[in-house]
Formats: C-alpha cells, structure tokens, sequence
C-alpha cells in the first residue's frame, strides 16, 4: 500500500494491496464478478456528484443494495450502479474532475479489479483471486481514501451502491437511474463546450498511463480529450497547478503550422522529448496520420 493512503486505511484493508503495480487486465475466466460491461450493453454507471452545500453530504456513509462479492457464483455478471457524492470548502467546480480521477484511480489501483470506461460505459471486473479478500464495502473505503487524497479538497464523501442481480430487477432497474444522470454529466461538460484549441496559449500533456504504455504521451486540448476520456482539458489545468511536477504538465503551443490538421511545433517537442524520441510529429486533429503517441 503506497503510504500516502495510510491515514485513510483502516486494519480491514491490511490485506488489499493498492497502488499502479496493481493496475491491469481481467480475461474471461479470470474474474469473479462482473460489473456492467458489453454484456450489458454497458448498463451500470459512475456518477461522481459534486455538491456545493456540505450538509447534503453525509461523511463516509455507504449504501449497499445487492449481494457482496463472496456472496455470488465465480463469473457472475451484473448491471450496477456506483453514485459517489462530494463535498468541500476548497471544491469547485473547477477543481471537481480531480476528485472524479481520484474515483477512477481508486478502482484502477485496487488489487484484483480492472476498470476501463468511465461514467455511462464502466465495465468492472474483481479477479478470483481478490474476491476472498475484497468486499464492497472495503472498494468503498478504498474509493474514499483515493478521493481523499487526490487534491484533499474533499472534506465529505457519501457512497450508494446498487448491484443489481435479475431478482433485483436486473438492467431495469438501472437503466431508468442512469437515463436520470445523463443530463447532470452534460450540464458539468457544457462550461468547456464553447473554448476552442485556438483561444488558449497552452495545451497540457499527461504520462500516467506509461506503467502500461512506456513510450505514451497524451496531449490534451480544449477540443481533444485524452485516450482515457476521463480528464477534460480545465481539469488537467487545475490538477497540473496542484502538482506541477506531476504526471500532467504544460505544453506550449508554439508556432501553428496547420490548423486544420492540428500541428504545432510546441506540441512536436513535448511529444518527442517524453516519447523518448520515438514520436517527431503529431496532427492533433488526424487518428491515420501522425496520431498522438500510443
């Protein structure tokens, strides 16, 4: 366990590793229970609230409807539900998609479970051999330690879990609910919708996902989200200005030598100097020619 989580662990997790090392895949045959996903036409969701008043929050409750991890048959798949409320005196709603990466880094980083999509396309898996080990409510502690220690600006963390089985009603149980959520994630996107890549003066980069991709760098534009789709480019800016010798840096634009294809030559330098020279030239807007690294 990486020790800048150790004053958010309880004893109950002594057992549960966590950290990058842990992130990884799941093949079939390899996990105990399955969590929304293409075998649910991706019905099961991650709603990270942000709550500008602190009492609508209640402090590290957790709300579980459905069977626990050890409670289901080896390859059990479900649709769900994971609704995570924040609040804080220092959270805005400009530093609010550092607590929604704090999320995503709490299931990525947990031993046992791999992640991939975000929000309305989550597909979750928790390995056999974790299961043993791993129950809901210990993924939640783990998702509040991650939250609270991404950028410290959440005070309170309030979770509700619904893993649906077909005795509970199945996908149409969650369907409705996530139909609900969607036009709360548009209105938290909509502040960025009208920034061009033209009316900024820099663009940000990110390495994070080197531990599974040595040679990648992701440039992030006002209209260029990174592979992983999570951290738009306001949230990159603000988490980059809490670390700035982080994973996640600045980029100048320099000189614009094509705009429609988007190529810059700030952008060449970056890509090339953290690509470890594998990368001389990158077309922000083309995924055929000169795509970003990969």
């Amino acid at each position: 366990m990486d020790p800048a989580y150790g004053r958010w662990y309880s004893e109950d997790l002594k057992d549960i590793g966590f950290g990058s090392r842990f992130a990884g895949h799941l093949r079939k045959g390899e996990y105990h229970l399955e969590l929304g996903g293409p075998a649910h036409n991706y019905t099961g969701f991650i709603f990270v609230e942000y709550c500008p008043d602190v009492s609508d929050v209640r402090e590290g409750v957790v709300e579980h409807y459905g069977p626990d991890i050890n409670e289901v048959p080896p390859e059990s798949s479900f649709p769900f539900m994971w609704h995570i409320k924040t609040a804080g005196m220092q959270l805005t709603p400009d530093v609010f998609p550092m607590v929604e990466r704090g999320v995503v880094m709490g299931f990525a980083w947990t031993e046992g479970l791999m992640v991939m999509g975000q929000r309305a396309n989550t597909w979750i898996r928790v390995s056999k051999k974790v299961a043993p080990r791993l129950s809901v409510q210990k993924l939640a502690q783990a998702i509040y330690a991650s939250i609270k220690t991404w950028g410290s600006v959440a005070e309170r963390v309030e979770q509700k879990i619904i893993i649906a089985t077909p005795e509970m009603g199945g996908a149409e149980l969650i369907r409705p609910l996530l139909e609900e959520t969607k036009p709360r994630w548009e209105a938290q996107d909509a502040r960025l919708s009208d920034v061009k890549d033209e009316d900024v003066d820099e663009f940000y980069g990110c390495t994070i996902c080197r531990m599974i991709a040595p040679t990648h760098c992701c440039i992030i534009t006002p209209e260029r989200a990174p592979y992983c789709g999570f951290l738009n480019y306001s949230a990159v800016k603000v988490f980059q200005s809490y670390e700035p010798s982080g994973f996640m840096f600045a980029i100048p634009k320099g000189k614009c030598l094509d705009g429609v294809r988007g190529w810059y030559t700030g952008v060449d330098e970056v890509a090339y100097d953290k690509s470890g020279g594998r990368t001389r030239k990158v077309f922000l807007n083309s995924c055929i020619q000169y795509p970003t690294t990969n």
